[in-house]
């Protein structure tokens, strides 16, 4: 802004401030205010000089990094110089050398004096203070040819040169944003019709924002503060977020609300929203007291309507919008996958894209493509409609997180995203879009539906939000005091996706299993958990305490590449001083890559949570009308043996047996297997299945454990 706001003065030429781009607020600085003060009080008192045509950009200075414009009057002997100062150390003494003629007089504009200048041979050298990345003014003319006003306005312009620019502020400011809260519905026992049991967990929220302007790359030079949105517990807005969030148990309707569903709203309450332009625009508005969804639009979400009225649909219904990590969590489980279906876009499981410019076609129905169901069995979450979730305000702008994407992509030549991202990246799992708020008629749209939640009378999970987190390295290439390092090194691990989110992509990032390499960390407590990263290329891990072995070889081998995966939980240890070794396990692939993001240790006063169990099936792939052999296992790490049972459960129409498997007394440090059987019935859409584990423990808390079966 500084360097435009010159260039305008240097040019005579108006400046246009855009402190509100598509809804991020990009407020100007206390100086660049002042200075614009400044600036439109001395060309509002000359504007007829300012568009003469004898300018003469570039006229001689005496000193270097300060340049002058020239505007002599058309008529008359006047003539104004704007002046800048590009360095940012300040200019004294003579600034100008000008032709003199008897009987003119200078002036020093910009701090409201008049000037005694050195003549000498016809020429007048003029001398005057400008400060560091300044502005500077002189006029010159006979008292004859000054303004009326002139004396007022010099005392005015001496008045603001008594405080510099560099006294107000430069720095630039973000606006904090406050999420809309979301009051909970009443706590239901099953599931209402047409909904869906999202289990509650301790879910990994990664999610970047698709908006067009305002690009923020944390740490990179020129940071852009303030882009995206706030969600509780974040310092600022931003568009990169990763939270461990606790979860608690809801209801999801299987699919967005439909015509059908929403004309039963309508014809329940008569419902008219007070700014009502473009309010279910597609219906029949023949009775206008009467308005009803188009034959053949029954299963089709329901459109043009604001945020507020599906909010009115959900008080209605005793529901309520779900917030932003909620949709995620519902479309995407807890094994990081990009779209409900896995890991790769799929056009067989979402509607066809429409690239039309002129009239909208219709969205699919909600059931037309069973393939992209979730892991949980929640159907039409991308590709067909956008669907209303959180929502964010500031001092200045309302907006609105959407989830999910459309049918509708446009088509350009360059940027596919303007205004608002439409493309297909919109459909992946880890974006979301923030859209402004203007008034409910402008909000509604062909393209924007929702979904509605239910919460769940199910307890949460065990929150793990206690402990202390030790990353393995806070600085690139520089080791947190207590790690030592033996072959691996400490450094930044950079994921494009999220780059430099917190201080937890710095981790010793271990290369070359099986070479010996090894890294060690010294801690007090009675516990300590191992977060990391697991991806295509993972290798092996194996973790010793005092230099014991605790449990067998841990794959970081995934499907894609994820980070903060619990590794390893350590527990039941004597308070006092510990050492964790963590190598490479020589079994492990020679080019394959093992890394620790970060430890969390717990004390005697922390709650450390128990080991989740772990799912084991005998085919990850089943056909329909096949069953499944899944082996539950559950590892004591506390210091105390425990009972308890284990409990398998699977969405339908899958089945589980038997229902549940006791064990007790199992000793500290060791494990317990039990085997179930899961059935897929005849008929069984093809696509991801949650399985999910829970043991239940007479001493503690439960621990649930996950997995994902891909039915053929």
């Amino acid at each position: 802004m500084k360097k435009l706001l010159q260039s305008a003065f240097f040019n005579g030429t108006g400046l246009e401030s855009w402190e509100n781009i598509w809804g991020i607020w990009n407020g100007m600085t206390e100086r660049d205010n002042e200075a614009v003060r400044r600036v439109a009080t001395i060309e509002r008192e000359f504007p007829e000089l300012l568009v003469s045509a004898e300018w003469e950009p570039h006229t001689p200075t005496r000193q270097s990094r300060v340049y002058a414009s020239k505007w002599p009057a058309e008529r008359g002997t006047r003539t104004l110089w704007t002046l800048i100062n590009r360095d940012t150390a300040p200019r004294t003494g003579a600034q100008l050398e000008v032709a003199h003629r008897p009987g003119i007089r200078y002036y020093d504009l910009w701090n409201g004096c008049e000037l005694k200048p050195e003549i000498s041979g016809g020429r007048a050298v003029l001398s005057f203070p400008i400060e560091a990345k300044g502005f500077g003014a002189v006029l010159a003319g006979t008292p004859a040819q000054l303004p009326q006003d002139f004396g007022d306005f010099l005392l005015s312009m001496h008045r603001h040169a008594r405080r510099p620019l560099s006294d107000f502020s430069a720095a630039n400011t973000f606006l904090p944003q406050t999420m809309t809260k979301i009051k909970s519905t009443a706590r239901a026992r099953k599931a209402p019709p047409g909904m869906v049991y999202i289990p509650g967990a301790n879910y990994r929220f990664a999610v970047r924002g698709a908006e067009l302007e305002g690009w923020s790359w944390r740490g990179a030079a020129g940071l852009v503060r303030g882009v995206g949105v706030q969600f509780p517990g974040e310092p600022e807005p931003d568009r990169y977020h990763q939270l461990t969030l606790n979860l608690a148990p809801f209801y999801m309707d299987r699919t967005p609300v439909t015509n059908e569903q929403f004309q039963r709203f309508m014809d329940a309450t008569g419902y008219r929203p007070a700014d009502d332009q473009n309010f279910l625009k597609h219906w029949d508005w023949s009775f206008e007291h009467h308005p009803k969804h188009k034959a053949g639009w029954a299963k089709k979400p329901v459109i043009y309507v604001s945020i507020e009225d599906a909010r009115a649909y959900a008080r209605w219904a005793g529901r309520r919008l779900p917030h932003s990590y909620e949709w995620q969590y519902a479309a995407q489980g807890l094994d990081n996958r990009t779209y409900p279906w896995g890991s790769a876009y799929d056009t067989t499981r979402v509607p066809e894209p429409f690239h039309g410019r002129h009239e909208m076609r219709a969205p699919d129905d909600v059931d037309a493509h069973p393939g992209g169901a979730s892991p949980f069995g929640v159907l039409d979450m991308v590709g067909n409609v956008w669907q209303w979730t959180d929502e964010f305000t500031d001092d200045h702008t309302r907006s609105a997180v959407l989830r999910g994407g459309s049918y509708y992509q446009i088509v350009a030549s360059s940027i596919t995203n303007y205004y608002f991202p439409s493309d297909k990246t919109a459909q992946r799992l880890d974006h979301q879009s923030k859209y402004l708020l203007m008034a409910p008629g402008r909000d509604r749209a062909a393209t924007i539906g929702f979904r509605t939640v239910v919460d769940a009378a199910q307890p949460a999970p065990e929150p793990v939000d206690n402990g202390t987190v030790v990353d393995a390295g806070p600085h690139k290439n520089a080791v947190t005091p207590g790690w030592t390092c033996h072959g691996w090194t400490t450094k930044m691990v950079f994921d494009l996706a999220y780059p430099v989110v917190d201080s937890s992509y710095n981790a010793t990032h271990l290369s070359g299993t099986g070479t010996g390499n090894w890294a060690e960390y010294t801690f007090t407590g009675t516990g300590v958990d191992v977060y990391g990263w697991r991806g295509p290329n993972g290798g092996r891990l194996r973790i010793l305490v005092d230099g014991i072995a605790r449990g067998g070889p841990i794959s970081q081998q995934g499907a894609t590449d994820t980070y903060y995966e619990l590794l390893a939980r350590i527990g039941g240890l004597a308070n006092g001083r510990h050492t964790i070794r963590i190598e490479t396990d020589p079994s492990g692939p020679t080019d394959a890559v093992t890394g620790v993001d970060y430890l969390r240790v717990y004390t005697r006063g922390d709650r450390q949570p128990p080991v989740p169990p772990t799912l084991t099936p005998s085919d990850a792939r089943p056909a329909a009308g096949s069953s499944v052999t899944v082996k539950v296992g559950f590892r004591n790490e506390s210091a105390a043996p425990v009972s308890g049972s284990l409990r398998l459960a699977a969405p339908e129409p899958l089945s589980v047996t038997p229902a549940a498997a006791g064990f007790s007394g199992l000793a500290p440090h060791t494990e317990v297997t039990r085997e179930f059987t899961v059935t897929v019935p005849a008929g069984t859409d093809a696509g991801a299945k949650l399985l999910r584990a829970v043991a239940t423990l007479k001493q503690s808390a439960d621990a649930e454990g996950w997995a994902t079966l891909e039915t053929a």
